[in-house]
């Protein structure tokens, strides 16, 4: 037993005078580094020094002036090194942050600019229709947004590595200011977002005729009283994406034709685009940086909606198309004549462009101008109606959608009324798509193609005889003609 006690007491010491030694060599490579004026962060983790402290706690002894200033030349040409590299990791942290910050303002400046005048796809594979050049903002793609030069300002490495130091704080006076519509770089922002829209819009009236370079001219200057090409309802664009897709493109019409004969049937996000919706266009190759040499003009598109407006009795050359068609865009309610439909099949001004590319050589529109037949078909095109396909195509894998989808509740509107009554066709959505492309060969479903059965939720039934537009209640049958 006196040996153990001996034994422990000696291990004590020891373990006392290793923590004196590792205390004091601490303090006194702290205090070097102090008189160097060098980051301790910086000079702890410098392999000389690291190796020096190791190889002192081990022997037992204290560091001296000696051992420091033979190895303090190699210590500080790491600790440079060290200190370059974590600068500049902090500032790559701060610069990913702030890329962070901006692209949720991107989207909150999208969010805003678009609040109320957001438009759903009406057919498979679309997202977003064009709104013909309303005049709300329009707010830059992302990589032409960053490289704003306010917003690369902000993600240069000069203003990373000055504001690494007070992240926190300086990110809030930045935000704050972004975010106040009369704060000094809100302000900056919005200046250099009208900057780039005027330049967009000169490059597109450029990319639509080579005319149009003196008429560009003559608007900056503003010597001639005229509506810029680019804002005019008939200059609409696609987007390289849609030559890009496999060669063999098979129509709605039969046929393989090309891109300037019949554009692409897979989705209306390439083509038949206007201003705003070049701007907001986002390439299907998600390789692809937004760029306008990337768009051309959609010829089909343009043809398509000068006939909308001869129907509408709207003049595109008077430099008040415009403001024609944003005044009456909402009362614009066109029936397709070619359509051999059971129905009349009623289009907005916002699907006579992508319905026309079914009826490539002889689209037939009419203005729809009775009253009674006006005031049932203008509610069917809100926003909140729009987009049942889309939603049902895009929403496979939610559950409630595919429980919408499976329900047999969907009525084509090409068969005759006489037809549809007789063989109670009501058929599920993807049944619907089937029906379409083997009795009408509609490869494409729209929701003009449609007709939405609203259910009894007592007995379960669809309702035949409810009044059209009618809300869906409990117990109560109503008929939905989706847009």
């Amino acid at each position: 037993m006196a040996w153990d006690v001996i034994l422990q007491d000696w291990r004590n010491r020891y373990d006392d005078y290793r923590v004196g030694i590792k205390s004091f060599n601490d303090t006194f490579w702290k205090n070097k580094a102090d008189e160097l004026n060098v980051d301790r962060r910086d000079i702890v983790n410098s392999p000389t020094l690291l190796e020096l402290r190791s190889r002192a706690l081990r022997l037992g002894i204290k560091l001296t002036n000696k051992l420091w200033n033979d190895n303090v030349a190699e210590i500080l040409i790491e600790t440079a090194k060290l200190n370059k590299r974590r600068m500049n990791e902090a500032a790559e942290h701060t610069r990913q942050t702030m890329r962070m910050e901006l692209e949720k303002y991107h989207n909150w400046l999208i969010a805003e600019a678009t609040s109320g005048h957001r438009s759903t796809g009406a057919g498979e594979g679309s997202t977003s229709l064009p709104e013909y050049c309303s005049d709300t903002q329009i707010v830059p793609p992302l990589s032409e947004f960053l490289s704003l030069p306010v917003i690369s300002a902000f993600l240069s490495k000069s203003f990373s590595m000055s504001t690494s130091e007070s992240c926190e704080r300086d990110f809030a006076r930045i935000k704050r200011d972004l975010y106040d519509k009369l704060g000094t770089v809100r302000r900056l922002v919005d200046q250099q977002i009208e900057s780039w829209v005027t330049k967009t819009k000169d490059r597109l009236a450029l990319i639509l005729s080579e005319d149009n370079k003196t008429l560009v001219k003559n608007l900056r200057n503003n010597t001639v009283n005229a509506l810029h090409p680019a804002d005019n309802p008939t200059a609409l664009f696609a987007c390289a994406c849609a030559k890009e897709e496999p060669a063999a493109v098979v129509s709605e019409a039969g046929g393989r034709l090309s891109l300037e004969a019949f554009a692409p049937t897979f989705g209306s996000e390439c083509v038949g685009m206007d201003l705003r919706a070049v701007c907001a266009h986002r390439c299907r190759h998600k390789s692809k940086t937004w760029s306008i040499d990337r768009f051309f003009p959609d010829s089909q598109a343009t043809r398509v909606m000068h006939l909308a407006l001869d129907a509408a009795g709207i003049e595109a050359s008077k430099p008040s198309v415009k403001n024609q068609l944003e005044e009456r865009r909402k009362r614009l309610i066109f029936e397709c004549l070619t359509c051999n439909a059971g129905q009349p099949i009623y289009l907005s001004i916002r699907d006579v462009i992508q319905h026309g590319r079914r009826h490539p050589d002889d689209l037939k529109l009419v203005l729809v101008t009775d009253l009674d037949v006006l005031s049932q078909v203008i509610p069917t095109f809100s926003n909140a109606n729009r987009g049942t396909v889309a939603r049902l195509i895009k929403g496979r894998r939610d559950g409630a959608l595919k429980k919408q989808a499976d329900m047999k509740k969907y009525e084509c509107k090409h068969c005759s009324l006489f037809l549809r009554r007789k063989n109670r066709m009501l058929l599920s959505f993807n049944g619907l798509r089937s029906h379409l492309k083997a009795k009408h060969s509609i490869q494409y479903v729209r929701d003009e193609d449609l007709i939405v059965r609203t259910w009894d939720a007592d007995n379960g039934k669809a309702g035949r005889n409810a009044k059209k537009g009618t809300s869906l209640r409990a117990g109560k049958l109503s008929l939905e003609t989706p847009r």
